[in-house]
């Protein structure tokens, strides 16, 4: 090979390999970058606690495990005790007379997703009613992901040997189904459910029963939907029913029940008519409710700036040129920056909810902000209908 063409050829390879050292150290510093900031968590973390914080059950298909602290969300610390609820203490079900209980049951809102426990809307909740019940107890049953049919069961379950006095029930419009499935036996669950059922809900079966049957629950059941006949019947099984059965069980046992309607961060025409639809139900069956449509703000442009850098050039380029196959061929997933540029501006997103708006995600999670609107339209709904429902029982003042 002539000298020349040697130097060409060396000179190719000095920069490549600089190339290639320049692009990895890039890499590493922006990795650091991320973990330097805290955004270094997983997006499926930063909105879901991981399959830890949960154990199977048999009937309900998962609860949270008891007795765990353990770091979600990034930087918060989660805790639950004897009995799974999400507290520092445990609770025994019988009480002393004159103490007033409250529990809530619900999904990741009711549970307090993105915030601490003292500053989810029960902890905020229970500041501001001590003064007019200092023998007070509120208790948090939430678990995330939960579907209105599973709160249903965890009610009877888990929540009536206790006795409350009180019980708020959060409802979302995405409720139909869990969000999850970390055991892979909540299907298995439906499954016995929906045979269970006769009468009039019998035409919603048989496309329930294939909904379970996908692999992508969600996709299939938003298609079933689109039909809205189809959206009225499967309603009725999978939410109404529910409600109405939880309701039925609340007055049998003297419980006031009030649910809690929370709309998505990103609410959609269906959502709408869902939570009015259900607002309607409450209604006929004389079920308390509170509806915060109105009290919580949507706030989308956070989430279509995230939407514009997902579809950014940038991203294009990266997600289709190869080199995200490369890496997993290589075993070099820690070196694919698409997760780094997502989870920074994601994390910029949240912060900037977190700051001054009323919802941390797309999904509707409130932020600490929210949380307390949600407590202190709670608080002065209570103090507008304190006896509002037969059988109240309040502590002496």
């Amino acid at each position: 090979m002539p000298r020349v063409a040697r130097q060409r050829v060396g000179t190719l390879l000095v920069l490549a390999v600089s190339t290639a050292f320049s692009l990895v150290v890039a890499l590493l510093l922006l990795k650091g970058y991320e973990s330097l900031i805290g955004a270094d968590i997983p997006y499926s973390y930063c909105v879901e606690p991981r399959p830890v914080l949960w154990e199977p059950d048999s009937e309900i298909g998962f609860r949270n495990r008891p007795n765990l602290t353990h770091r979600i969300f990034g930087k918060l610390i989660c805790h639950t005790n004897g009995a799974g609820f999400r507290s520092r203490r445990d609770f025994l079900p019988e009480r002393d007379p004159g103490r007033f209980r409250i529990f809530g049951v619900g999904d990741s809102v009711m549970w307090g997703s993105g915030v601490n426990q003292e500053d989810s809307f029960l902890g905020i909740l229970q500041r501001l009613l001590a003064d007019d019940l200092p023998d007070l107890e509120v208790i948090n049953a939430g678990v995330v992901g939960y579907s209105t049919y599973q709160e249903r069961l965890l009610f009877e379950g888990r929540v009536v040997p206790y006795a409350p006095d009180l019980v708020f029930v959060n409802f979302c419009s995405n409720d139909y189904l869990p969000t999850e499935d970390p055991f892979e036996n909540v299907r298995g669950i439906y499954a016995s459910y929906l045979r269970s059922l006769d009468g009039p809900e019998t035409p919603a079966i048989g496309a329930l029963s294939s909904v379970l049957e996908r692999p992508n629950v969600w996709a299939a059941l938003n298609r079933a939907t689109r039909d809205p006949r189809m959206q009225r019947s499967i309603r009725e099984v999978l939410i109404d029913r529910p409600i109405i059965e939880m309701a039925r069980l609340a007055r049998e046992r003297d419980i006031r029940l009030v649910y809690l309607l929370i709309p998505l961060t990103l609410e959609g025409r269906r959502d709408r008519e869902l939570r009015l639809q259900v607002r309607r139900t409450l209604s006929e069956n004389g079920i308390d409710y509170i509806d915060f449509s109105e009290a919580l703000s949507e706030d989308k442009e956070i989430y279509r700036r995230e939407r514009r850098f997902e579809e950014g050039l940038v991203h294009r380029i990266l997600e289709r040129s190869g080199l995200r196959g490369l890496l997993n061929a290589l075993s070099l997933d820690a070196l694919d920056p698409i997760p780094s540029l997502r989870n920074i501006s994601r994390l910029r997103g949240m912060r900037e909810a977190q700051a001054g708006r009323n919802y941390i995600d797309r999904i509707g999670h409130p932020s600490p902000s929210g949380n307390r609107i949600i407590a202190e339209e709670i608080h002065r709904y209570l103090s507008k209908h304190p006896l509002s429902f037969p059988g109240a029982r309040r502590p002496s003042q």
